[in-house]
């Protein structure tokens, strides 16, 4: 009895060390009781290498830190499935999925028995999905741009005549998806009030103007820019809202539709504050009276002033567009003096020559200062100083035939 009882215990650490998994006993003091010819093999150790070891040897600090807390909690008989990261002797490391249980040892005392099966194609498929899951959801939180999703729990039939589609769209069952903060603030909610809680309905609700936007989505396949809807803010305001709308299809039914959301009040009111702005800009670079080109960080002219004219001899509309390098010539080429001027040299005054319609060359200075914008360095102020025309000496004054009475 005794010798068969002998023999199936062998026979059963023979399976245990052949089988096609990798499997260990950790004691509570960090020490590897016993690993299996597989798990050695597959982590690049020779056979009878790991037994003994500090765990640390093949756990790192964060799989380590799974296995102690399984210990602090007591673990049991029911096995916990976790996923870890298991180091090779060449000090690469292998994602694996482990189940892991307690057992007690007659030598060691309380010990973690972990079976790990390295992560399939699939499994790590899933893996970098969660992970860019996690950071899109992230980005997508963080944004300033307010975006959404509406999911239909019951799908719109798209292939429904068009007033079908329209009345779908407005009754069936729908929820939000992936609002972000900058959603709750567009539409006032109180702040730490999250909108996808909150019923479609009370934003998005049937009206003229938003069945006009859903016929306008249906006739461009959810695929728009700029399309408007009429929506409600928590405050009580209807607002006329921007949306540019990309959807989910399957099977000629409309699962979800998303997008992002401007106020179009705050859109108008920013332009005619920008337009406000460059027309001051213009009228302010008018005042000015020496000539005066704006110039791209390429050296394109962007703008300029009246005063330009006057000075060499082109209008405005002949130079913008034009390399600046057709009109002014420095001893350094223009390429440089912009890149030393973007590099931290904020402004300079050089000794130039500007090139006058007829192909003769007036010497000038010229200052050239970076401008800031939307805090990108990307434009050059380019200021000229020409000289004053001389004016007649005394004598010249004074030989000057008197004017008729």
């Amino acid at each position: 009895m005794n010798r068969a009882r002998s023999l199936a215990q062998a026979a059963g650490a023979d399976l245990l060390d052949t089988a096609p998994v990798m499997f260990d006993l950790v004691s509570v003091d960090g020490i590897l009781v016993y690993a299996n010819a597989w798990e050695e093999r597959s982590l690049g150790f020779p056979v009878g290498a790991l037994a003994g070891k500090r765990f640390d040897l093949i756990y790192p600090r964060e799989a380590r830190d799974v296995l102690l807390r399984l210990f602090d909690d007591g673990a049991g008989a029911v096995a916990e499935n976790r996923r870890l990261v298991v180091r090779r002797q060449d000090r690469r490391v292998l994602d694996v999925n482990a189940s892991i249980n307690g057992y007690t040892d007659p030598a060691h005392g309380p010990c973690l028995r972990v079976v790990k099966f390295p992560l399939d194609e699939t499994l790590q498929k899933l893996r970098r999905l969660e992970q860019e899951n996690e950071v899109l959801g992230s980005i997508v939180t963080t944004a300033r741009d307010a975006t959404y999703c509406i999911e239909f729990l019951e799908p719109v039939d798209l292939t429904a005549p068009e007033h079908e589609v329209v009345r779908q769209v407005f009754a069936n069952k729908c929820v939000w998806r992936y609002c972000n903060e900058a959603m709750s603030r567009l539409y006032r909610l109180p702040l730490g009030d999250d909108l996808n809680q909150h019923d479609v309905r009370e934003v998005f609700m049937r009206n003229p103007e938003n069945e006009a936007f859903v016929r306008q989505l249906l006739a461009n396949g959810f695929q728009v820019d700029g399309a408007l809807s009429r929506d409600h803010r928590y405050d009580g305001v209807d607002v006329m809202i921007e949306n540019d709308v990309r959807a989910r299809i399957e099977d000629g039914y409309l699962i979800q539709f998303w997008g992002v959301v401007r106020d179009l009040a705050e859109r108008q009111k920013r332009e005619r504050e920008l337009e406000m702005r460059a027309s001051a800009a213009l009228d302010l670079l008018g005042a000015i009276p020496n000539p005066l080109l704006v110039v791209d960080v390429n050296g394109r002219i962007e703008g300029g002033n009246a005063a330009i004219e006057g000075a060499f001899g082109r209008s405005l509309d002949e130079v913008l567009g034009a390399d600046v390098e057709r009109i002014v010539h420095f001893a350094t080429p223009v390429a440089e003096l912009l890149r030393s001027l973007h590099e931290g040299h904020g402004t300079r005054t050089l000794e130039g020559s500007v090139r006058q319609p007829g192909g003769q060359r007036q010497l000038c200075q010229v200052t050239m200062a970076t401008v800031d914008d939307d805090a990108t360095t990307s434009r050059t102020v380019f200021t000229f100083h020409l000289p004053r025309r001389s004016e007649p000496r005394p004598a010249e004054q004074r030989n000057r035939p008197e004017a008729d009475a």
